[in-house]
This record gives C-alpha cells, sequence and structure tokens, in this order.
C-alpha cells in the first residue's frame, strides 16, 4: 500500500510543504538514505513546532500511565508492529462499514469512482469512493477514525498523540498486474506510522488481500537485499525467507488490521478477482516530514461528533 496523499493543497501548513521538498531533495539530489533523509527533514518540522510536539508528547505520557497495567483489548506490538482486529472489536465499526457500503454502491451507479491524488495516478487497480477531505462528509468513518481504543493504542505506539493523515473508502479492482504496490515495498511518510485497515466485505486469497511480513522478517529482508527504496518481488521475499513468514490478512467484513508500514514490508491489491472495499485510515507524528496531512474540517467534526480533547487534537494540525 503506497502512502496515502502526496499532494499538498492550498490549506497544507508550510512547514509539510518544505520537509516534503527537502526529504525529496536529500534522496534524489544526492541518494542519502531513507531512514537519514526522513530524520532531516523531520528536523525541520519539529522546529517548526516544538511545543505543539512537547504537547503531545505530554498528553501520550499520561494515556500509556492511564493504560499501564491494564488488560487492553487494542495494543500494538512494538516488536512485531501490528496487530489483528476482530469484527466485534470496535462499536465504530459496523456503521462506518455501513456507510462505506453506501458510498461505494453510489459511487459504482453514478461511475464516479476516482483515481487517487486528485485524480492523476496512474494506478488503475486502486480507485476511491472517498479520499482526503472527501471523506469528512462520512461520520461514521470520522467516528472510527478518533476511536479513543484506536487512538490510544496508536499514541501509545508512536509516543506521541498522532494525527489522522488521511482517510479514504480505497476500492481496488480486478486485474492482472503485479506492478508498484502491487509488490513488497515501506511507505516512507515518516520513521513509523500506523495504517488501518477496516474490510467492508469478505476478503478472501482472490481479493487482493493485504500481505505483510511484521518487524523482524522485514528487518532481515531489509539486510538481505540492502534494501532502502523500491521494491521487492514476492518470490524475493517467499526465496529470503519462506512463504510461512508472510501475514495474509483474510477475514469476514469487519476484519481490522492495525500495522506500521514503515516498518513492515508488504503490498496488497494484487490480482484481485473482484473488487475489494477497504476503509483506510492512517496515523502519523505531528512532525510528519514527507507527507502532507490532510487539513480536516476539526471545529465542525468535534462539534457533529462530540469528540473529546484527544480526539480532536488527532483531527488538528
Amino acid at each position: 500500500m503506497q502512502d496515502m496523499t502526496e499532494t499538498a493543497t492550498p490549506r497544507t501548513p508550510m512547514r509539510y510543504r518544505l520537509s516534503r521538498s527537502f526529504n525529496l531533495f536529500l534522496a534524489k539530489k544526492f541518494g542519502v538514505k531513507r531512514v537519514s533523509a526522513i530524520r532531516l527533514a523531520r528536523s525541520l518540522n519539529v522546529i517548526a513546532a516544538p511545543f505543539e510536539l512537547k504537547r503531545r508528547r505530554d498528553m501520550a505520557q499520561k494515556i500509556i500511565a492511564e493504560r499501564r497495567g491494564k488488560a487492553q483489548a487494542i495494543a500494538i506490538d512494538k516488536v512485531q508492529g501490528f496487530q489483528r482486529l476482530n469484527p466485534d472489536a470496535l462499536p465504530e465499526v459496523g456503521p462506518a462499514i455501513a456507510e462505506a457500503h453506501k458510498a461505494y454502491r453510489f459511487a459504482v451507479e453514478r461511475a464516479a469512482l476516482e483515481l487517487g491524488h486528485h485524480g492523476t495516478s496512474r494506478k488503475t487497480f486502486m480507485q476511491y469512493a472517498a479520499d482526503s477531505e472527501a471523506t469528512a462528509n462520512y461520520p461514521a468513518i470520522m467516528k472510527l477514525a478518533v476511536a479513543r481504543p484506536v487512538l490510544d493504542a496508536v499514541t501509545e505506539y508512536l509516543g506521541e498523540v498522532p494525527i489522522v493523515g488521511n482517510a479514504s473508502i480505497l476500492v481496488s479492482m480486478p486485474n492482472d498486474s503485479e506492478v508498484g504496490s502491487q509488490l513488497y515495498h515501506l511507505d516512507f511518510a515518516d520513521e513509523k506510522q500506523v495504517k488501518l485497515f477496516v474490510y467492508v466485505d469478505e476478503v478472501t486469497a482472490d481479493n487482493g488481500p493485504f500481505t505483510f511480513t511484521p518487524i523482524p522478517v522485514t528487518e532481515e529482508l531489509v539486510k538481505t537485499y540492502d534494501y532502502d527504496r523500491g521494491r521487492l518481488t514476492i518470490d524475493q521475499v517467499r526465496k529470503a525467507v519462506g512463504g510461512d513468514k508472510e501475514i495474509q490478512v483474510t477475514g469476514p467484513a469487519g476484519s481490522a488490521l492495525l500495522c506500521d508500514t514503515s516498518r513492515c514490508l508488504h503490498y496488497g491489491s494484487n490480482r484481485n478477482k473482484t473488487d475489494r472495499v477497504v476503509i483506510l485510515i492512517q496515523y502519523v507524528s505531528h512532525a510528519v516530514p514527507e507527507q502532507p496531512p490532510v487539513v480536516w474540517p476539526a471545529a465542525r467534526l468535534a462539534r457533529e461528533l462530540n469528540l473529546d480533547s484527544v480526539q480532536r487534537m488527532a483531527l488538528e494540525l
């Protein structure tokens, strides 16, 4: 899965535009390694908003302290980099799925499925019923995006209250291709990030399921192939670590996964036989260096969804 958006809008704060440009400059002009370029670019964002980052880290410490010693239904494994969730893990999942179903059917009926990146994407195997700012018009999905059990788990994993970098209703179309994000890769928004995948319908091996390798396996693959950017083929991964180290995410509607796609090699939408519809929500640091996050109508959503201060923080830049 590629990073969910790469295009700034006129409302995007300048610091995100500058850090992204700096990161790409370091990578393309000087060939700086991925992690080093991310760290240098991130420093610009931290310098530009140091007090906001501190506020989020301070709040994170309070949340982590409250969670300590208590059994948590949602807690991302920091060693492995993921957690799978059952359909009944969150009460917000059911309404969000119903909303996504409706949006998908409406888009199909109107021939209104759109390519990503405001229609400029070349990935014809991947389209959207809603993406970026448009997703703010789907209250059940936005309520899922800021569900406290998820936010608190992501906060503990990242060490700060995150921002919702993007949210979308993603449609993987039937295809015979095996290119781009249909091959193993890492996402480069930051050193760490978390994406929440929620299946809107049942997903089997025939639906191009999201497939990934946990952090320890990914680190082995990175070392084996001296991987920095780009893609690894499925055969390369299986040759190096064996197919039993891959995790293919299948399951009924409502099955969900929290995964650090910056640290877990992954792919999806590979040779679908039918459409696969997924609610996809991204959580990143407030100082995310490479990706301009969505500018949400935070005040409106906080009022309409009756959000608490942590939930609102996740929608504010």
